[in-house]
């Protein structure tokens, strides 16, 4: 019980720091290193090479993945955002902004949701990550659960390179990423057993 109280509160603290860092980033740096960041994304094998690709719409100081969105559009991928039900994300098809709604924390999603669909790459924001693959989101497990639900989706963290810390404390239950696409470097991790 010790143990774990100590992760949580080391993962607080770092939630802090990087809220803190974030809400300090101007808009001009963020819609520079958004741009490297959709750069990257958009050269991607495993994007390049997929049909559907789940990616979050962009919400307060995280990085802007409209770049991103209309790159995968225009190179005839189908666009999927997440939506929150209960305490679970479910993913409905983008079209256009008309197509979505604010959802539960405020973040835009799509108005209909589909079960079926299982996206070949999975873009996720965190607020950190580290150098083992490990992501460290608001604390709600939500994309963990989806992620363990769609074990074959390509795992792709994306982050400002500042966002990149030592090591995350992980629990049981946290999902790894296969790749970090930073706004200045590209990990590459080796797959777990899932």
């Amino acid at each position: 019980m010790k143990k774990d109280y100590r992760k949580n509160l080391k993962k607080e603290k770092l939630r802090i720091r990087i809220r803190e860092k974030l809400e300090k980033m101007g808009p001009a740096r963020r819609r520079i290193a958004s741009g490297k960041i959709a750069k990257f994304i958009l050269s991607m094998d495993d994007v390049l090479r997929a049909s559907r690709v789940l990616v979050t719409y962009p919400t307060g100081s995280e990085i802007d993945t409209r770049p991103i969105i209309r790159g995968l559009k225009r190179s005839g991928k189908r666009v999927y955002l997440p939506a929150v039900r209960g305490k679970d994300i479910f993913c409905g098809r983008y079209s256009s902004f008309r197509s979505t709604r604010r959802g539960i924390y405020g973040i835009r999603e799509p108005e209909r949701i589909s079960v079926k669909v299982s996206p070949d790459v999975v873009l996720l924001p965190g607020l950190a990550f580290d150098r083992r693959g490990n992501r460290l989101g608001r604390g709600g497990g939500y994309f963990d659960r989806y992620l363990r639900r769609k074990p074959r989706s390509v795992r792709i963290g994306i982050s400002y390179a500042f966002q990149v810390s030592g090591e995350i404390p992980r629990e049981e239950g946290d999902e790894r990423m296969d790749w970090l696409v930073t706004d200045r470097k590209i990990y590459r991790f080796e797959k777990e057993e899932r």
